[in-house]
């Protein structure tokens, strides 16, 4: 993990976390341990918010204890706890999951920490409750942020607060934008190029990885003439200028849910650049039984609305301006 976090336009989002791991008002009475969920897509930033808390002083200030771990498909319970072990500079002492989860006990008894579980990926609830056993059901005063792609995630881990992280408002956009193409330069003395900067900040649709691979693409390219035909080409077709879109695309895409999946493969019905309407699409989804596992806590149509948003978020679907009749 980069210890140099460096972060634009989440400075709200940051004092919500830290506020909620320095108080105590939500300690929970059954000792279960507080947890607060960063809940976002792949690229908005969710990983980089929880460093910048894990790093801030008043962090370093407030805990005994601290430990990073991502998380991998590929761990079980066993190679997850040795992991927690080792970040907490705790050498595991055995293969054995009940061992080790004694071990983790006893290192964080009486203890104020601070765990971060990055990428957290969606699990059957015994895995995540016994992941978590040592830490409800000891007698310790830390805290834990979980970073997941997943809502369900958070809501099986019983998370005290979940932090819904959207897309990057402008102002965030644009100097993290600043920074990854100007690099060390005086963005003020290219006033030209901060015109044409802000036309491609609009492209990236609020996601901060995207902002920021477009960013290091044109401060290899620093000229007028390069920014203004990257301006007017599409954001996929980018290839022939060294920016790679798939990637980042792939990435998202093999983490969607697969609600999420099923409705933007339904989409290839459509042609090359149709303009569809959201409500109508909403409704062939209905039509077609892509809704129907939406829980009962949301309609159909609500389910709808939230999985087309997602899609428009992380540039799976692009918005479109339609000129008056």
């Amino acid at each position: 993990m980069d210890d140099d976090c460096t972060i634009y336009g989440r400075e709200h989002e940051k004092e919500e976390i830290i506020e909620f791991l320095l108080s105590d008002s939500d300690s929970d009475a059954d000792n279960w341990v507080p947890i607060i969920s960063i809940v976002g897509l792949i690229g908005i930033g969710n990983t980089t918010l929880a460093q910048l808390v894990y790093n801030d002083h008043k962090m370093m200030e407030h805990v005994e204890l601290k430990a990073w771990v991502h998380d991998s498909e590929s761990y079980d319970l066993v190679s997850l706890t040795k992991s927690i072990l080792r970040s907490f500079c705790s050498p595991p002492k055995s293969k054995d999951l009940e061992i080790l989860q004694r071990q983790l006990q006893l290192l964080l008894m009486g203890k104020k920490y601070l765990l971060v579980l990055d990428c957290v990926y969606k699990r059957n609830g015994e895995f995540l409750e016994q992941l978590l056993f040592p830490f409800n059901h000891g007698s310790s005063q830390g805290k834990i942020i979980v970073t997941t792609h997943d809502k369900e995630v958070a809501s099986i881990m019983r998370s005290t607060r979940l932090l819904d992280l959207k897309q990057l408002e402008e102002s965030g956009c644009t100097s993290l934008f600043v920074s990854q193409a100007f690099h060390d330069r005086n963005a003020s003395q290219y006033p030209n190029l901060e015109i044409i900067g802000k036309k491609i900040v609009d492209k990236c649709g609020g996601l901060p990885l995207t902002v920021t691979e477009m960013g290091n693409l044109l401060r290899r390219r620093f000229s007028k003439c390069e920014w203004v035909k990257i301006v007017e080409t599409d954001l996929r077709c980018l290839a022939e200028f060294g920016f790679n879109m798939i990637p980042i695309l792939r990435m998202s895409y093999l983490n969607l849910s697969s609600n999420l999946k099923h409705c933007f493969a339904y989409c290839s019905i459509f042609p090359k650049g149709y303009e569809f309407e959201k409500g109508e699409l909403i409704k062939l989804w209905m039509t077609e039984g892509l809704l129907k596992c939406c829980g009962r806590d949301k309609s159909e149509e609500e389910l709808g609305n939230e999985l087309f948003d997602d899609l428009v978020s992380i540039s799976f679907f692009q918005r479109s301006v339609i000129m008056p009749r």
